[in-house]
């Protein structure tokens, strides 16, 4: 699943940039947006146990 995410993810920061910079921006971006997903995902699956 969390495979899927990094390829959309990526996919999406692809399109709609420009220059590199921009481009690496929306990267870093989109990365901080992932962890959090992934750290959010994580704390909640330790809660349920």
């Amino acid at each position: 699943e969390a495979d899927v995410l990094v390829v959309n993810d990526w996919e999406a920061v692809g399109f709609g940039h420009d220059t590199d910079a921009e481009r690496e921006y929306a990267a870093a971006i989109a990365e901080t947006l992932l962890e959090r997903k992934l750290n959010r995902h994580n704390r909640n699956r330790q809660e349920v146990r």
